[in-house]
């Protein structure tokens, strides 16, 4: 979940906390490296950037809650693997286990799971309104959260497999100390991909937050376009340990 604030702090403080890489440039360097996935993290990031896309492209805002677009994201997460994969960037997705799985997490977590779910349900008249026709989709307060519901996750689950992505599922709790123990591991490992400021406090974490990931967008992620485009150069911005602990001062 995070520690509360410090991705904020991070955003406002990103010349003391992140470093600037090409991702093309490191891979084609050490001959291939892994980017390591919080696999939840990601199906809210890919989700997201499909549905801008899409509505973008067919001129049509209501798509990202009419549903139905499975071919279409098929297409799209595919095209995103396979860009990356031929910029010898490969994806190793870990997820949490169940949710339940772990009494202390439960402990943990349960007040945010009932903030979330109040959020969901506070959304759904307003989108019904939208549909009817009442009101414009445009004016939902806060904006239409990204819906992943279960069959979404299985379907983009069904996706990475069949692209032969490596996904690895932890038993129970959190994936983070996983994530942050293959990241010294694996000898092709360079950053981890999530939206979890617990990782930033792991010594010799490199960690990437989603709204970090492809900086210029040369991807094309959320465009007007039906898939990724190919990119030339891949700009991330990496949050390293080290540099958090020295601008936290511990």
């Amino acid at each position: 979940m995070g520690v509360r604030g410090l991705r904020d702090v991070i955003f406002e403080k990103q010349d003391a906390c992140v470093d600037v890489v090409d991702l093309v440039e490191v891979a084609q360097e050490r001959g291939g490296i892994e980017i390591l996935v919080d696999f939840h993290s990601f199906k809210f990031f890919i989700m997201d950037a499909f549905q801008k896309s899409i509505s973008k492209h067919y001129n049509n805002d209501y798509l990202c809650v009419t549903g139905g677009e499975y071919k279409a994201l098929d297409a799209y997460l595919e095209q995103f693997i396979r860009i990356l994969r031929d910029l010898q960037i490969s994806l190793v997705m870990l997820e949490d286990g169940g949710k339940g799985s772990s009494m202390l997490e439960n402990r943990e977590k349960q007040s945010t799971w009932e903030y979330r779910h109040s959020m969901r349900m506070k959304q759904i008249p307003a989108i019904f309104d939208a549909i009817r026709g009442s009101t414009r989709i445009q004016d939902i307060d806060g904006g239409v959260l990204v819906m992943c519901q279960p069959w979404r996750g299985d379907q983009i689950t069904s996706t990475l497999l069949r692209c032969q992505c490596e996904l690895l599922t932890i038993a129970s709790g959190d994936a983070d100390k996983a994530i942050a123990l293959a990241l010294k591991e694996r000898p092709k490992a360079y950053a981890i991909l999530s939206n979890d400021s617990d990782l930033f406090m792991y010594p010799g974490s490199r960690t990437i937050l989603p709204k970090l990931f492809d900086l210029e967008n040369m991807l094309g992620l959320g465009k007007p376009q039906n898939l990724p485009s190919e990119p030339k150069s891949l700009r991330c911005g990496v949050i390293t340990s080290s540099k958090v602990a020295s601008f936290l001062g511990v």
